[in-house]
């Protein structure tokens, strides 16, 4: 384990072993300094066994991640963000079910977001949900396109991605 610059890279780079696999990862930073904390904090997860999704040749299923977005995520907040958030990942799991995140692509996810829109909304009645619900729905587990993809909805209509 460790910390390296690559020779094309601005960026400080970190290795470590998880699960018995050799991991190589950016840290994004330039910075050693930055790094270092990046790289301890990323070995004092694997240590806790809290760094547990994404490992390289792994398939994870949709559901697993949300899982562990509510391990991870669901101590630290109220009740109500709870219930949201378990609301939205109801409706996720019930369309993304059985999917491998590796075959979750950005039409899929576009496909899951025009579903949603043309579902009728609770509250009001007679009207279809509300793209910003459908955006706070994506943006859960973080599961929306990748800039340069076509984006989430904004008022009915896919937003510019400049």
């Amino acid at each position: 384990m460790g910390l390296y610059k690559k020779s094309r890279s601005p960026y400080w780079w970190m290795s470590y072993s998880a699960d018995g696999e050799q991991v190589w990862e950016s840290t994004k930073t330039t910075s050693r300094a930055a790094a270092v904390q990046i790289w301890k904090q990323r070995e004092a997860e694997l240590a806790l066994g809290k760094f547990k999704v994404g490992w390289p040749g792994k398939r994870i299923e949709f559901k697993e991640i949300c899982e562990e977005f509510e391990r991870s995520h669901f101590a630290a907040i109220s009740e109500g963000t709870i219930k949201g958030y378990r609301a939205y990942l109801k409706h996720m799991n019930a369309f993304f079910e059985g999917y491998v995140l590796t075959d979750i692509t950005t039409k899929l996810v576009e496909q899951y977001r025009d579903h949603r829109r043309q579902q009728p909304s609770v509250r009001y009645k007679g009207r279809t949900l509300k793209g910003s619900t459908v955006n706070r729905e994506l943006e859960c587990p973080n599961v929306r396109p990748r800039p340069g993809c076509s984006p989430p909805v904004h008022r009915g209509k896919p937003r510019s991605c400049s």
